[in-house]
């Protein structure tokens, strides 16, 4: 006992606390009072209550690091809000935003594999995936909060949830007779959720120390099978045993407790085959490995270095350093190994693994690891008089980034990576903001500080798409690629469809690259698939018209070109934003990108940029996603409903019609062509 008190007393003494403040908002953004504020400090790790003071401000100040808390509230009226931030030693995280909205339910009834109503079926935890947070009703009950069951018919309701939102529930049988449940595809409001929890397959465990086996109760099991992804809870009786059933699948398992754990996790692969299954745990006493992540440059720390600490080759703990470059891990006894796996924006050393022998209760210091920042690339960009070009509009390729970038007052623009670019060169394009030129360009990490790139007048690209009868494909995609040896694949310059003839034309070559060519293929409901047609590689000069002839797709299918037609997109489906005068809309020349659930965000962020690059145009900007995303105005609409064609963006012109189909951000030539009509 002494010795474990001890340990306690260790643990407690060398965990660096951080701290996190906020403010509780209702849908106005005004500060909510006395809400209830919870923090959970990783999955089963420690649950502590704060209340929001009178402008919603919370704050806790002694957070242990973990790889991702869980932040969440609730007052009577709303519904819960939350969200998910990692935290670091030493971080001190500011401005947190919890929203509370307009609260809903769900109901219905859990059964068995039979169709048999269950009884006292518990909803333990509900995740919210799109905010992300999750409320872990099965650890709300000391607080007072009523864990969600179902009644003897089956019946359950789940309340106070955001009305609307998409959810995942997890469901437990309290009688320990069925397998935990993870129900998917639900939406708050719903009436008539139908949850089935299965027998599966009956697990029996026991836990026994490492060093002088004896077992060990009251020990936190925690079991995770990673597809789909699920995670079991559960702890060990008086006699160091567990006994749980699991629906088949591979499982690691792990026990451990506040002055020890299992030196590395256990797999299990559960098949089914058999109708129990039996699994054995060593824990033994926890050290902690302590260090640092610093710049070998300036001598300051390195935050968001990401370390992990491995015990006979499986992976024991995980972390990142905070804002003094420090980390600090548990280790089990015996030989540890720390290595460092990354850290953004400086280049990794091959001798990133250190090995120690650590003893429970030990607080081991692990020497510095000193790293070299990533290098910042740099280019000068001139116009065709060879003055450098403020407001230019680049598009990095490789690495691929969505999104404009802008030539900043002297005309250069700088770029950081997280991780050295593929051979050490970047690959994009850039383009005049108000004129028909630009230009592709490369740049080396030997030339990262000093390169240049001049734009000349584009070019265009002609051909057309035909399947191998000879007959038109209408609604093919289209690429300009640049391929390269240095190059794992060809860089795709431009992406565009052919129209109902077949014919396509792009009219923003870029002038004098070397190795460039036309690609065809087929698609169909925007998923571009079979052979691919392509063209001789060829060179073009500035303002030259190309045409490469006829790209043959064999076998290639017709789908569905949007180009010519008019496009109404203002009478989608309203999701945040505002729309304004419709019939102005009609007249004006728009930008719209659509998009899927997944990508939502990033296009939307993307957008924003290039409004404000454009501000004062003239052009109308939407993001149409095809389903439901939570989002605050960004400043545009963004509506609902599916794309007209494969293509992601298109442009509207003046009369309403589409005046150009691609894929991607959509070229500055095009914009300014749409804006002078």
């Amino acid at each position: 006992m002494r010795i474990y008190t001890f340990l306690l007393l260790f643990l407690a003494a060398t965990a660096h606390g951080a701290s996190i403040e906020g403010r509780v908002v209702d849908g106005s953004g005004r500060g909510v009072l006395d809400a209830r504020v919870f923090v959970e400090m990783g999955l089963g790790g420690l649950l502590v209550e704060v209340r929001s003071a009178a402008d919603g401000a919370f704050s806790f100040p002694n957070v242990r690091p973990t790889n991702m808390a869980n932040l969440f509230a609730i007052k009577e009226g709303f519904s819960f809000g939350g969200k998910s931030e990692p935290v670091a030693i030493d971080a001190e995280i500011r401005g947190v935003e919890i929203p509370l909205g307009q609260p809903g339910s769900i109901s219905g009834k859990i059964s068995n594999d039979l169709g048999d109503a269950l009884a006292a079926a518990r909803i333990i935890r509900v995740a919210v995936p799109n905010a992300p947070y999750s409320i872990p009703f099965g650890r709300l009950g000391k607080f007072g909060i009523p864990i969600p069951s179902s009644g003897e018919d089956g019946s359950f309701t789940v309340s106070s949830l955001p009305a609307g939102a998409e959810i995942i529930m997890k469901v437990r049988d309290s009688k320990g007779q069925y397998a935990q449940g993870i129900a998917t595809g639900f939406r708050v409001g719903e009436r008539d959720a139908r949850v089935m929890l299965t027998s599966g397959v009956l697990v029996a465990g026991d836990v026994f120390s490492q060093s002088s086996d004896i077992a060990v109760r009251n020990t936190t099991i925690i079991a995770t099978r990673t597809d789909p992804r699920e995670t079991i809870v559960t702890q060990t009786d008086v006699n160091g045993s567990f006994m749980l059933h699991m629906v088949p699948g591979v499982y690691s398992f792990q026990a451990q407790g506040a002055a020890f754990r299992s030196p590395s996790g256990v797999t299990k692969v559960i098949t089914g085959e058999s109708l129990t299954e039996t699994i054995h745990l060593t824990v033994a006493g926890v050290g902690r490995l302590r260090g640092k992540v610093l710049d070998a440059v300036s001598e300051q720390p390195v935050e968001g270095a990401r370390v992990f600490v491995t015990v006979n080759g499986i992976l024991a703990d995980i972390g990142r350093t905070g804002p003094t470059g420090t980390y600090e891990l548990n280790a089990a006894e015996g030989e540890n190994a720390v290595t460092l796996e990354e850290a953004p924006g400086y280049t990794l050393h091959e001798s990133r693994i250190l090995k120690f022998q650590v003893a429970g209760g030990e607080l081991k210091s692990v020497p510095t690891f000193w790293l070299k920042p990533l290098p910042t690339y740099s280019l000068l960009v001139f116009d065709e008089a060879e003055a450098p070009l403020p407001g230019a509009i680049v598009n990095l390729l490789q690495p691929k980034q969505f999104g404009w970038q802008v030539t900043d007052s002297e005309g250069r623009i700088r770029f950081s990576f997280a991780a050295t670019p593929p051979g050490g060169t970047i690959f994009g394009t850039v383009e005049h903001p108000t004129r028909r030129s630009g230009a592709f360009f490369a740049v080396t990490q030997a030339h990262s500080s000093d390169a240049v790139v001049q734009l000349l007048p584009l070019g265009r690209v002609a051909g057309r798409v035909t399947s191998n009868n000879g007959k038109p494909l209408e609604g093919a995609v289209v690429d300009g690629r640049y391929e390269h040896p240095a190059l794992a694949e060809d860089l795709v310059l431009w992406r565009t469809l052919s129209n109902k003839e077949g014919d396509f034309l792009w009219a923003g070559a870029f002038p004098l690259v070397q190795n460039q060519h036309c690609a065809a293929q087929s698609q169909q409901d925007g998923v571009v698939q079979g052979p691919v047609g392509r063209s001789a590689t060829f060179f073009i000069d500035s303002t030259a018209l190309k045409d490469v002839g006829n790209l043959v797709v064999p076998d290639g299918t017709r789908s569905k070109s949007a180009l010519g037609s008019r496009s109404r997109w203002y009478s989608a489906r309203l999701q945040c934003g505002s729309l304004g005068d419709t019939k102005r809309l009609r007249e004006t020349p728009a930008v719209v990108i659509y998009c899927d659930v997944e990508e939502a965000a990033m296009v939307i962020e993307a957008l924003s940029v290039a409004k404000r690059v454009l501000e004062g145009s003239g052009l109308a900007f939407a993001v149409v996603v095809d389903g439901f995303v939570e989002c605050a105005d960004p400043g545009f609409p963004v509506l609902r409903v599916s794309s007209p064609s494969a293509a992601s963006t298109i442009l509207v012109g003046r009369d309403g019609k589409i005046a150009l189909e691609c894929i991607g951000m959509p070229p500055m030539h095009a914009i300014n062509e749409i804006l002078a009509q």
